[in-house]
């Protein structure tokens, strides 16, 4: 008999620079993020305080997970680290990721 997951939480990362992307004006910062991938953008820091805010959550809530997945994407990192779940481990893995599918 194998232990199955009991719980299944899905968190998307907290805000990121891609999400103030098109708020930004044309030169200065947009301009910088403009030449980087996607998947290297950050969070910002209402995104890291959303992350620590659904970490304490989750920790009230759920309790402590045997293992957190994320994309390797640096926003999703970020916000796995920033959740502040110290007793769950999280790996990354290629396939969790955002696919673009065109404008909706």
């Amino acid at each position: 008999v194998h232990d199955l997951p009991v719980d299944l939480v899905l968190v998307r990362h907290g805000q990121s620079e891609g999400n103030l992307y098109k708020l930004m004006k044309p030169e200065g910062k947009r301009e910088r993020l403009h030449f980087r991938h996607t998947s290297d953008f950050r969070l910002t820091n209402l995104g890291r305080a959303q992350a620590r805010r659904v970490g304490k959550l989750i920790a009230t809530q759920v309790g402590q997970f045997d293992m957190m997945f994320c994309s390797e994407y640096t926003r999703a990192i970020e916000t796995a680290a920033e959740m502040g779940l110290p007793e769950s481990r999280f790996q990354t893995d290629f396939l969790i990721r955002e696919v673009e599918s065109g404008n909706q």
